[in-house]
């Protein structure tokens, strides 16, 4: 029933084995990053094309925007740089091709060129999405979806991805710990912290001043809040009376 319901991708026909090789391995892996930069470098703007370049937004707009926004942005005009790139060997290829004799090897070697181009262009940026997806997964899904989980032709994480899913254990709850609740009162000179026990309730009675009769002198030292030391000019050392 759910395959009687799917639209087939519409096709063409089939292209020489080989080729279709080149073409599905481009499109899924990650070339050299040297090879790939000096392609990137091999053609340059025509003098004359001003429009082959990414359009910038003024500051004081840029500065209205919101994190995300200024994210996702920023990813277009990389997108928009890539497209850039993979139009300059195509307009050299029309030159060539606009010549009265035109030297095929030159055109071939364009289109090579901007056929590399291009692939990277959607490989990197199914990498984009790859990235950007896991940034919001629970961490356990994150692990099996890291980079021996390649695309597949129809998932962007393997076509062995749910059937592993599965098989994480998704019946754990995370369970969150009572802290322990602590009642301050402050009594004399210094405060105390007193714990309460199991069933929420102080284990000392306290008045109606929050203090607690048993422990009052707990704080004055250990002579009494009666007696205390003579400071200044009152017989150092001595013990005076209140």
């Amino acid at each position: 029933m759910e395959t009687f319901c799917i639209e087939p991708l519409a096709t063409g026909d089939a292209i020489p084995e080989k080729l279709c090789r080149i073409v599905n391995k481009s499109l899924r892996n990650t070339p050299d990053q040297e090879k790939l930069k000096q392609l990137q470098e091999k053609y340059k703007c025509p003098a004359n094309v001003e429009n082959v370049q990414i359009p910038k937004i003024d500051g004081f707009l840029w500065d209205q925007l919101k994190t995300s926004t200024k994210s996702m942005d920023f990813l277009r005009q990389k997108t928009i740089g890539e497209l850039n790139l993979v139009l300059l060997p195509v307009i050299q290829a029309l030159i060539h091709l606009s010549e009265d004799s035109p030297e095929m090897s030159q055109v071939k070697e364009c289109v090579g060129d901007a056929f590399k181009l291009i692939c990277h262009g959607v490989n990197s940026t199914n990498q984009q999405r790859r990235d950007t997806i896991k940034k919001e997964l629970f961490p356990k899904f994150k692990a099996i979806c890291g980079m021996d989980h390649p695309a597949s032709a129809t998932k962007l994480f393997g076509d062995n991805l749910a059937d592993e899913s599965k098989q994480l254990d998704t019946s754990k709850s995370i369970k969150m710990t009572a802290k322990s609740q602590h009642h301050f009162w402050r009594s004399g000179r210094g405060s105390c912290t007193v714990n309460r026990n199991s069933s929420g309730t102080l284990p000392h009675k306290m008045n109606s001043r929050g203090r607690n009769p048993s422990r009052r002198f707990s704080n004055r030292g250990r002579f009494g809040r009666h007696q205390r030391r003579s400071v200044g000019n009152r017989n150092s050392g001595a013990w005076a009376n209140y």
